[in-house]
């Protein structure tokens, strides 16, 4: 246990630290993790400090505040003790619940950020229109902003909304404006035909299946059931995504692109995967469909695949 002396000096040390944040010159670096204000050093130094509660709760809100709101317009770093910080002494403050209403009309892309992570994050409910309404921006052309990072944007508005899913459940209106939002961001969903992809399952007109994978992902967490129609064809495609071949760990089960369109729906009915096939490590000599009764075998994927379908033609599930 430190001294009151040290705790002290500790508490001066880190309000000069978060003074330098807010209003260092900043310098090159590549570190996403650090700010750009402070050397390496400090920021090991800041974030130790933070997770202190002795010397962290010694800051007011305004110091707080001041130093998310640089690291937003900085944009090049990302500091979860701070985020931690504000969760823990002022998750209902009424000015930092108005701090970040504002952040999210000005600096959207970027505050986005801060509810994203560390998760789960900071929440209240005012925040669900202004996370819609970011979402359905992410989504349209911007001159001043790259397709990535948009895409990037609206997935992290997808995510934050997931998880706070029971805040706007009964809003008939949301899953549809997010369902739009994807399908406007990734037209590879309705564009795509399975019939066109390479053997790779490549799109040639250049789209890499990468871009289908995230899209799916994406509309998953919209929860929006009309959206099944659009992505029940895929069940039929049993190509391997070229994404999954590629970052799958070596002697792991790649994914098809029916086992992902069927857990993409599975999810949007409000259940679970059903195929978890790329955690399922198999032997080059010895291939899934020559196994038939693994549990994630080509062919047993195609039986929950069919199970799914039957669940799909009932009256209900429409």
């Amino acid at each position: 246990m430190p001294s009151v002396a040290q705790v002290k000096s500790m508490q001066t040390e880190l309000a000069g630290l978060l003074t330098k944040l807010s209003s260092g010159s900043p310098l090159l670096t590549t570190r996403l993790e650090f700010s750009a204000r402070l050397n390496e050093t400090e920021n090991n130094r800041l974030s130790g400090l933070l997770q202190e509660p002795l010397v962290s709760d010694s800051l007011t809100l305004q110091q707080v505040l001041a130093a998310v709101k640089q690291r937003q317009m900085d944009g090049n770093f990302v500091c979860g003790p701070l985020m931690d910080l504000v969760k823990r002494r002022w998750a209902d403050d009424p000015t930092m619940l108005a701090f970040f209403l504002e952040a999210l009309a000005t600096r959207g892309e970027e505050a986005i950020v801060d509810l994203y992570l560390p998760s789960p994050g900071i929440w209240d409910d005012s925040f669900i229109e202004p996370i819609v309404k970011l979402a359905e921006k992410s989504s349209k052309y911007q001159v001043s902003v790259s397709a990535h990072k948009r895409m990037i944007t609206l997935h992290r508005c997808l995510d934050v909304l997931d998880r706070n899913r029971g805040s706007w459940a009964k809003d008939p209106t949301i899953s549809p404006r997010l369902s739009k939002a994807v399908l406007r961001g990734y037209p590879i969903l309705t564009g795509y035909r399975a019939e066109n992809l390479d053997d790779r399952g490549r799109n040639p007109a250049g789209t890499e299946s990468q871009e289908f994978y995230v899209a799916l992902d994406s509309i998953t967490l919209t929860r929006d059931a009309a959206m099944i129609p659009i992505l029940r064809p895929f069940l039929r495609e049993t190509k391997l995504n070229a994404y999954t071949v590629n970052s799958s760990q070596p002697g792991m089960i790649p994914m098809r692109v029916c086992d992902i369109a069927a857990n993409a729906i599975s999810q949007i009915l409000g259940g679970a995967e059903i195929i978890t096939g790329s955690r399922i490590p198999v032997l080059s000599s010895n291939p899934p469909e020559s196994r038939p009764n693994d549990p994630m075998s080509w062919s047993r994927r195609d039986h929950l695949i069919a199970e799914l379908e039957r669940k799909l033609d009932l009256p209900t599930s429409r």
